[in-house]
């Protein structure tokens, strides 16, 4: 008997130029763009993972404050939330609270949350050290992981996942989060209808 494989959705959430879209490309396709462009959009890739058991979506937003608002309406459906902020930058973590009240407001209680701290291969740069201790401190008061990466070299990105979908897994084991049965079909033929016009995702759900 076949078991059904589960679709996991997940929110990439931060500040502009963090690095969520190349977190995207580094976690689903093992690459590094160095160019930047500005998300207008949501925009989402998938990857099957953990021997076909789960199949992750994970979408990128828009991390203008004028376009965040159109994400909003995605939250409700997301097991997790990958809150991405740039070490060298330490504003893009205090923003990351205005985020984290957003997704109080329109997300699952259950839903997994994960601070990550981008651009690790800079740790000389003379924000580092305190971008890197107030994020633990911001972790340990919310009492949410928190990991560092660099899109870059790939470092620690693969363990993000995997430590936002054991937890997003046990959620599931417990019944906090799930799909609706009857429409994970319809969900999953407006993925592939998505990612063969080109990977927005303003026509999802």
């Amino acid at each position: 008997m076949s078991v059904q494989q589960e679709v996991i959705k997940y929110m990439l959430v931060g500040s502009n130029m963090v690095g969520k879209t190349s977190f995207l490309s580094r976690f689903c396709e093992n690459n590094f763009k160095s160019n930047y462009e500005e998300s207008k959009g949501l925009d989402f890739k998938s990857k099957i993972y953990n021997d076909g058991k789960y199949r992750l979506c994970i979408f990128d937003t828009p991390g203008a404050e004028n376009l965040r608002y159109a994400s909003y309406g995605f939250y409700k459906s997301a097991f997790g939330f990958i809150l991405i902020f740039d070490l060298t930058r330490p504003y893009t973590l205090t923003d990351l609270r205005d985020d984290m009240t957003e997704i109080a407001k329109h997300a699952s209680e259950y839903a997994q949350l994960i601070i990550v701290g981008n651009k690790s291969d800079q740790y000389d740069h003379h924000y580092y050290k305190e971008s890197q201790e107030e994020a633990q401190k911001m972790a340990n008061e919310l009492n949410i992981p928190y990991f560092e990466i660099s899109c870059l070299t790939g470092q620690n990105v693969d363990l993000v996942i995997e430590d936002l979908t054991t937890r997003v897994g046990n959620q599931m084991k417990n019944g906090n989060l799930s799909n609706q049965s009857g429409k994970q079909t319809q969900n999953r033929e407006k993925d592939e209808q998505i990612k063969t016009e080109g990977g927005c995702c303003c026509k999802i759900f």
